[in-house]
């Protein structure tokens, strides 16, 4: 652990070693990263002021000095949105890949998964899009009309080789519809395998094309629900363990919920070749932090380019 006074933050990482230390000296290296932020412009949004926006910028560009960013829970009609946050990243760098499509039939909970990237590293392959699933689930009692679809753009690392097909996720909450128990473990299935569907071309070529799914799961990886990603060879770099009472190392902060649902799941072996570190920043002061940024802990990882030759 250690301690930024500046932020009075509390990092959780994986060790480094030094020869992966050296080789980012070296080589080129990037970090991605997800962030929730707890319904932004929403009347029950924690972060709504200017100071507090500087503050999640703040974070993002300079904590984990993100290249690829995945927000979650955007509304992007809000002012909040459009005169505050957007505008701050972009006077730090940042250049708007594109916004997922809202699923759901509530206008007044818009949640939209929000992709950016770092101008200076990152370019742009085109627009984003979404997978193309129904926002209506209906299986024998489970039925949800709210089904969030994933969010694919495709980046490269400027000066590399490197390209990415980013997903960006915002599964299914852990509340199940109508109390129809399992019926949100469902969902969460329905979308994990269409992400994989989505990919599996990707995953089955031999282009090293870098393919990570990003964002706010809803669940322990562990879950029986992921086991499609693990079928597919996938893992998250994201620890799996927290300490639920302190909230230490968790990436959800509500106390009823603590855990880790957030994750960056990518190839098995894309993780042995390229990645280094991954980080879960929380606060020493939970309350503080509940009442002026998120309910959710920004985390992200490390990975190792492929330079030009």
């Amino acid at each position: 652990m250690m301690r930024n006074v500046l932020a009075i933050l509390l990092i959780l990482s994986v060790p480094v070693t030094a020869a992966q230390a050296d080789e980012c000296e070296q080589s080129t290296c990037f970090n991605v990263g997800s962030f929730n932020i707890k319904m932004l412009g929403g009347s029950s949004a924690p972060a709504n002021t200017q100071s507090e926006i500087r503050e999640l910028v703040r974070r993002i560009a300079r904590d984990a000095d993100l290249d690829i960013v995945v927000l979650q829970e955007i509304d992007i009609r809000s002012s909040v949105w459009n005169q505050r946050l957007l505008p701050e990243l972009q006077d730090n760098g940042y250049a708007l890949a594109g916004y997922g499509a809202f699923g759901g039939s509530n206008e007044n909970r818009q949640q939209h998964v929000v992709l950016l990237f770092r101008e200076s590293s990152v370019s742009s392959l085109g627009p984003v899009r979404d997978i193309d699933i129904p926002t209506t689930y209906e299986v024998d009692d489970c039925e949800y009309d709210s089904v969030r679809p994933p969010t694919v753009g495709r980046l490269k690392v400027l000066g590399t080789t490197t390209t990415l097909t980013v997903v960006g996720v915002h599964l299914k909450s852990q509340r199940p519809p109508g109390d129809v128990e399992d019926c949100d473990d469902e969902i969460r299935e329905f979308q994990a395998a269409a992400i994989v569907d989505d990919v599996r071309p990707i995953l089955e070529s031999d282009s090293g094309e870098f393919v990570m799914a990003i964002g706010d799961f809803n669940g322990q990886f562990s879950a029986e629900e992921f086991d499609v990603f693990r079928e597919a060879g996938m893992d998250t770099v994201v620890p799996n363990d927290c300490d639920r009472p302190s909230r230490e190392g968790c990436t959800y902060l509500i106390r009823r919920w603590a855990g880790v649902i957030d994750h960056i799941v990518l190839p098995t072996t894309t993780i042995d070749e390229s990645w280094i570190s991954t980080t879960i920043e929380g606060a020493e002061d939970i309350d503080d932090y509940l009442d002026t940024q998120s309910d959710h802990a920004l985390v992200w990882a490390r990975f190792l380019a492929e330079d030009e030759q």
